[in-house]
């Protein structure tokens, strides 16, 4: 019998512009049992030369595996072969699927708001880990890895040389990023990262850019007028949008096509300019990857000052004695919980220091709602382990390239685009740019308190002074005020009524404590629910399904 491979997928080979011959290969075209019965192989994601894209010789073929994440693909073994999707709910309709679930991919998601590579929440599907290749032999697949980001060794520049090479990167990223024969347009929150790309756009365009924002009501989360002041700035064709609370109906659909457990809740957002953009054009550019590559999350200046005050604390003593102190930070709200968060950090090793700034549940309280969790950390545990001969801000830019990155942000921006048929194109992501910017010494990244020193030097005078003075947001939802106000039934009604917990999967005590604590203003927890409330929506889902 013939043993293949089952793909899915819409992704084709990139012709270079240098090798003009080189057919573009369709993923429909590698599954062909032709192929199959002269190799009786198939390479998939195989690594050929010069490049992991395109076709080796008449024998292999191969498709883009994309580095840093950009897209999904899950896989199960089954006879004679293995699935290879890029839904892990078409999984289910495969030969003999099994239903049981990852207790660590449910500690991850409980740990981090969703399921890192390899996990999937079903024990029998796994995911393809990003800058991987599957290789599909004599019936049986290993991975090998193809591409791997290294900060070392570093280069040596100055600010102004390395300023003009990050701008010099990043415009021939965007350049690559504007070939298209269908409309195109741009994200645009009016902070560095998106106002750096909108300001290339503009520099290269003979048109006026096509820019697309969200706002909130709530003016601690709105960013709209930051926005529009960089798209009056560059003359943009600028269309708003603002999110309501009423968002929660976009959430079923949300939940059916990420497939498994999902709590970004800036998935909402993302969704909603998502469908706005795609009524004006079919290609958007954002501006992920930024924050991993260049440094710009509040952690990354964190961890710098943590591991200055981590030196103070001579003995593994009194640095246990300190996180006694502070225990569980990540389950509190307010200045004071953020300074025990800092100090529970600083006593901390790395993997718990990222834990405790990146993390929604404890480990305590993931004990109460799921018992059965044994390994709530264990991903992003070996990837510090990995990284350790790092400084403080490089580790921690590793684990947000490697993990945080391809975990969510791009799940999230990959999942909410093609619900709308938009494709999102992200300039960041570049390898020559990230591997360029992961070679500059840490201190051109974030220096004393300013995060992306050296992105906001090479875009001054280029983008709106309020776009690299002004705080960093991100895309951030009110959700707890959402939670205590409009969506205060739908919080009851699916936590403390909860399917997951009449169906014995996790435990009802603590989440309903949580509930009557946060809706009496005791405590916020808004975070914590968010991240069981999504649990909840897909259990009920997949109940169903």
């Amino acid at each position: 019998m013939v043993k293949f491979t089952t793909i899915e997928s819409y992704a084709r080979a990139w012709r270079k512009p240098d090798i003009t011959s080189r057919p573009l290969v369709t993923l429909k075209s590698l599954c062909t049992p032709t192929k199959c019965t002269r190799t009786n192989s198939l390479n998939i994601l195989t690594e050929c030369s010069p490049s992991p894209f395109g076709t080796q010789d008449g024998s292999s073929s191969c498709w883009p595996a994309i580095g840093l994440g950009k897209s999904r693909y899950f896989m199960r073994s089954v006879i004679h072969g293995a699935h290879l999707r890029q839904s892990s709910k078409r999984c289910w309709f495969c030969q003999r699927f099994n239903v049981r679930l990852t207790p660590a991919a449910v500690g991850s998601y409980l740990s981090y708001m969703a399921v890192p590579a390899p996990q999937t929440i079903y024990r029998s599907i796994r995911k393809l880990p990003p800058a991987h290749v599957l290789i599909f032999k004599d019936g049986r697949a290993s991975l090998r890895r193809y591409w791997q980001l290294s900060f070392v060794p570093k280069q040596d520049l100055s600010d102004v040389e390395a300023a003009e090479r990050s701008v010099e990167l990043l415009r021939d990223a965007v350049r690559k990023r504007l070939v298209s024969d269908v409309p195109i347009g741009a994200f645009l929150s009016g902070g560095v990262d998106s106002s750096a790309v909108v300001a290339l756009m503009a520099e290269l365009s003979n048109q006026p850019v096509k820019t697309f924002s969200i706002g909130f009501d709530e003016e601690a989360y709105n960013e709209l007028p930051y926005a529009r002041r960089v798209a009056e700035e560059f003359g943009c064709d600028h269309h708003e949008f603002v999110v309501q609370p009423k968002a929660i109906e976009v959430l079923p659909r949300l939940v059916q096509h990420f497939g498994e457990p999902f709590a970004d809740s800036s998935a909402i957002p993302t969704s909603y300019v998502a469908a706005l953009t795609r009524e004006h054009v079919t290609v958007a550019l954002t501006g992920d990857g930024g924050d991993e590559a260049f440094g710009g999350y509040g952690r990354h200046r964190a961890n710098m000052l943590a591991e200055a005050v981590s030196a103070t604390l001579s003995s593994e003593s009194m640095r246990d004695s300190v996180k006694s102190l502070v225990r569980s930070p990540h389950d509190q709200s307010g200045t004071v919980a953020r300074i025990k968060r800092f100090m529970y950090a600083a006593s901390s090793v790395r993997s718990e220091r990222y834990r405790a700034w990146a993390g929604v549940l404890s480990d305590d309280l993931i004990a109460e709602v799921f018992p059965a969790v044994t390994e709530t950390d264990e991903v992003v545990r070996k990837m510090f382990e990995k990284y350790r001969t790092l400084d403080a801000i490089d580790a921690f830019l590793a684990i947000d390239t490697e993990f945080y990155l391809p975990t969510d942000l791009l799940v999230k921006m990959d999942i909410t685009s093609m619900m709308h048929s938009l494709e999102a194109r992200s300039p960041f992501l570049d390898h020559q740019l990230v591997e360029f910017v992961a070679a500059l010494p840490s201190n051109q990244k974030v220096r004393r308190l300013t995060t992306k020193f050296i992105l906001k030097r090479a875009m001054h005078g280029r983008v709106p002074s309020e776009a690299l003075l002004r705080r960093k947001r991100g895309f951030a939802v009110p959700i707890k005020q959402w939670l205590c106000g409009e969506l205060r039934d739908v919080l009851k009604d699916h936590l403390l009524s909860s399917h997951a917990v009449a169906d014995g999967f996790i435990r009802g005590e603590a989440i309903n404590r949580l509930v009557r604590e946060h809706l009496s203003g005791m405590r916020d927890w808004s975070h914590q629910l968010w991240t069981l409330l999504m649990l909840e929506m897909w259990w009920r889902t997949s109940r169903a399904s």
